[in-house]
């Protein structure tokens, strides 16, 4: 299987600039989750796994932890907590945090087992502290939990419980923290007696701001993508829209009084904002506005919400669980994300260019993406740098990929003319992606730390089945993609590659893409080429042009109903390709003068702009 699969992906990403659609939600019906055996005292704060299995929930008064089957809808087991008040809880590593309150300690979990009924209790830290709610610290071993004693937020090792730091809020602002969120490694606390949310500094621990908000802040949720924090007003029957990137005094203020009282509880599903009213006991909505949402039959007295990206909506009442099923746009994705291009922008480098863009497209799994960055591969080091995410566009078929990017500068006339992998980094190869020294990988990570790397591409038996989400996903709530490029007098293969590039026997096909920018002369064709000998393997196909004058091309390398089809003998065994574009394929772009490009060959010399 072609290796180039990872490249051609990249190169979607910087060409899609097409209109984004609106998700609609439609009637949603809500029903129990069955108790059975396991009846609840009081129902409270939830988790899911991050396969989205299990649904953990605490019973606050039985001081226990209640699971709960999502295929099924049926709570199955339940685990005792050790005489924790419990109050909050959340999952790191296949461990899950239990906090209390009234100096009852933490407990901790281990949920590595498949089956629910053999999770234990491992360690019981008794740790003084009134815990309200914890959050982890996702790029560290920390556990950040809100604590009335501090005042603010208690710091210690998620390994050993251990106490790291306190960060209390100045002036006693903070006698009443009640909940966390963490957004470009600031951390927000919402203090519920003073009507704000102060924020602090999670690189320094340095407190930077507090700012108002309305009459009893009780939950914060971040947007998925865009720089926004929200905040749930018990009191005065309001949200409230931090910018997360330019911190200010106040806040944007959201308020509909004959929709939303009392909201008590925020989840994200989609590009939806839905919200537990408490008082009125209803879900309302919120996009652009507050709205009226058609989920009817809630329990009496509902405090705590979550989504899951199977389109179902949980919500805790004073008696038991609901569920409501929302639909909303679905998508089939893989268990972790997939880098499905990356390229440069410009391809050719002209003698007075001091700059080219890294560009990659990715493809969310069942979890949004957390970071995507490149690494440039060293003698003895790897360097690791973060890619910005600048948009999103339609792969196809209701697909998006998010793009990310990154600027790399240099002196202008310094890098010899020729291909870059060759003449600059005496590669052996005309790629400069792969795992030799001085090639590019392409990470993308997911917020529970799955990560897929590129250039690989893998084919398994069991590994990488499609699920189907009734979500449309982070991408879909993005801008569209609209950076025009530099144009040269020659054609350029921006991006190419395949999807999907984490393979399972089950996938009925294998697609290849490429993106491509005409020069001053039509193209004539686009192909996947051996490297070898350049003869072609396959003919790719104009789908449309792009907004911004690029050309998206694909075509259809294997399938699974197609015997005679290229690559029809390498689906018979497990396979992992990582060096597909340095030893295996090439694409080639052709215009009506005759004039190639070979992806993904980074070339310099002169190429004036076009």
């Amino acid at each position: 299987m072609p290796k180039n699969c990872l490249k051609l992906i990249f190169i979607c990403q910087l060409t899609c600039l097409l209109t984004m659609q609106t998700v609609q939600a439609a009637q949603c019906e809500v029903n129990s989750v069955t108790l059975g055996a396991f009846l609840f005292d009081l129902p409270g704060a939830m988790v899911n796994t991050p396969d989205n299995r299990w649904l953990l929930v605490l019973d606050e008064t039985a001081g226990d932890l209640k699971v709960i089957d999502t295929t099924e809808q049926i709570v199955i087991t339940s685990l005792y907590l050790q005489g924790i008040e419990p109050v909050d809880l959340t999952i790191k590593n296949n461990q899950l945090y239990v906090v209390g309150a009234f100096n009852t300690g933490i407990v901790v979990v281990d949920i590595s087992a498949t089956n629910p009924k053999q999770w234990q209790v491992t360690k019981n830290w008794p740790i003084n502290g009134d815990f309200t709610a914890v959050i982890p610290d996702p790029s560290a071993s920390k556990l950040l939990i809100a604590d009335r004693q501090v005042k603010g937020v208690n710091i210690i090792s998620s390994t050993n419980g251990n106490q790291i730091a306190n960060l209390t809020v100045p002036n006693q602002r903070c006698p009443l923290p009640v909940d966390l969120q963490i957004k470009n490694e600031k951390l927000f606390i919402a203090c519920e007696t003073t009507n704000i949310v102060a924020v602090f500094d999670l690189n320094t621990l340095e407190h930077q701001q507090n700012i108002s908000v309305d009459k009893a802040p009780v939950n914060l949720i971040a947007h998925p993508t865009k720089e926004q924090l929200f905040v749930a007003n018990n009191q005065a029957g309001t949200l409230n829209i931090i910018n997360t990137a330019h911190l200010e005094e106040s806040s944007q203020k959201i308020e509909a009084a004959n929709l939303l009282t009392s909201p008590k509880s925020m989840a994200w599903l989609g590009n939806e904002l839905w919200i537990v009213d408490s008082s009125q006991t209803q879900l309302v909505r919120y996009t652009n506005k507050l709205e009226a949402s058609v989920c009817n039959g809630l329990g009496n007295r509902p405090n705590h919400l979550i989504a899951l990206n199977n389109g179902l909506l949980y919500i805790s009442d004073a008696q038991g669980i609901s569920y409501a099923q929302v639909n909303t746009n679905n998508r089939r994705v893989k268990t972790h994300p997939q880098v499905l291009m990356a390229g440069f922008d410009p391809m050719l480098i002209d003698d007075n260019d001091n700059q080219v863009r890294i560009l990659a497209v990715v493809e969310e799994g069942i979890n949004p993406v957390s970071l995507v960055e490149y690494t440039l591969n060293r003698d003895k080091d790897v360097m690791r740098t973060p890619m910005q995410l600048v948009g999103s566009i339609p792969l196809g078929s209701g697909r998006y990929g998010l793009v990310y990017e990154c600027a790399i500068t240099f002196e202008s006339g310094f890098l010899p003319h020729g291909s870059v992998a060759k003449t600059t980094f005496s590669l052996d190869t005309n790629s400069l992606f792969g795992g030799h020294s001085f090639q590019f990988t392409i990470i993308a990570q997911d917020n529970f730390k799955q990560t897929h790397n590129y250039p690989g591409w893998e084919y398994t038996f069991k590994d990488w089945p499609s699920q189907e989400l009734f979500s449309p996903g982070m991408a879909i709530v993005q801008e569209n993609y609209v950076t025009q490029g530099t144009h040269r007098e020659l054609p350029q293969v921006i991006m190419a590659g395949f999807s999907p590039m984490l393979m399972d026997r089950s996938d009925e096909e294998l697609i290849v893409m490429a993106i491509v920018r005409a020069g001053n002369s039509p193209i004539k064709s686009v192909t996947l080429n051996n490297v070898s000998d350049e003869t072609i393997v396959l003919e790719l196909a104009k789908i449309h042009n792009l907004p911004n004058s690029d050309q998206f091309y694909q075509g259809t390398i294997w399938q699974k109903q197609d015997n005679s089809v290229f690559l029809q003998e390498e689906f018979k065994s497990k396979k992992l390709w990582t060096e597909v574009w340095n030893s295996v394929f090439t694409v080639i772009a052709e215009d009506e003068a005759g004039n190639k490009h070979h992806f993904p060959d980074l070339q310099i010399g002169f190429f004036p702009k076009y």
